[in-house]
């Protein structure tokens, strides 16, 4: 079984590291790596749930990553309306808004 997930944690950042690019390219470069982190942490959040149902989680994988495209994330956002959602949107280019967002696959064994 495999579980298709989206996550974000929000424009508000993005408008943060945007300013502050501006203002303090220091703390701009702290709030880039702040985001990285807690997309992580929301991500291991779900895991963790997952795994607390009584499911084995195999490590999750996402586009971009190996040898699996960006442009499966098409197929990703047509399953899952992430737009509506929680507000990401996908450019051309396949890169997510926010820029703290992430889709992955997990692999789940057993209930």
């Amino acid at each position: 079984n495999v579980i298709v997930m989206g996550a974000t944690v929000g424009i508000e950042l993005d408008r943060l590291i945007i300013k502050y690019s501006h203002l303090s390219p220091t703390k701009a470069l702290l709030l880039q790596a702040l985001g990285a982190e807690r997309i992580e942490a929301l991500c291991d959040a779900f895991c963790e749930h997952l795994k607390a149902e009584g499911y084995t989680v195999r490590p999750r994988f996402s586009a971009g990553y190996g040898d699996l495209p960006l442009s499966v994330n098409k197929e990703i956002f047509s399953a899952l309306s992430p737009e509506e959602a929680v507000g990401v949107t996908l450019s051309e280019g396949m890169l997510m808004t926010p820029t703290k967002s992430v889709t992955a696959f997990v692999g789940l064994l057993g209930e």
